[in-house]
């Protein structure tokens, strides 16, 4: 594919202010960074996995998504497993706080101050199991 560029890695803090959490940004093929491209992330809940992949992930939904003119994330918010006794914990006894909507908006919120591309007026979601909810 001509103009591929592999996915970003992120690193960002959750919306407590004091959490890293991490996630990966993909772009367009034919990505211009004078234009404004609509938020859409690939979302996946539930304490039993992860969102953020540790390693290249070409079999992802996030490219083809890019394709049409978005800046996908994914990015692994608290309560998702894989992490830290205290990181999982977020979601004990609290199912609507697996990998908790709050972090997804904060990690969206820093990505568009700091990438101008990112046009946060228009966002979307896709997902599967839980995070089709």
């Amino acid at each position: 594919m001509t103009g591929w560029r592999p996915p970003e890695p992120l690193r960002t803090v959750a919306a407590d202010g004091r959490t890293d959490i991490y996630g990966v940004l993909w772009r367009p093929s034919n990505f211009g960074p004078a234009k404004k491209y609509p938020a859409v992330e690939v979302i996946h809940t539930g304490p039993q996995g992860f969102s953020a992949p540790k390693q290249l992930w070409l079999n992802s939904q996030g490219q083809p998504l890019a394709e049409p003119g978005f800046v996908v994330m994914t990015v692994g918010g608290r309560g998702m497993a894989y992490r830290s006794k205290a990181f999982h914990d977020f979601a004990h006894k609290n199912p609507g706080a697996t990998d908790g909507l709050e972090d997804h908006v904060a990690a969206w919120k820093r990505l568009a101050a700091n990438y101008p591309h990112i046009d946060l007026s228009r966002a979307g979601a896709a997902g599967h199991s839980a995070g089709g909810t």
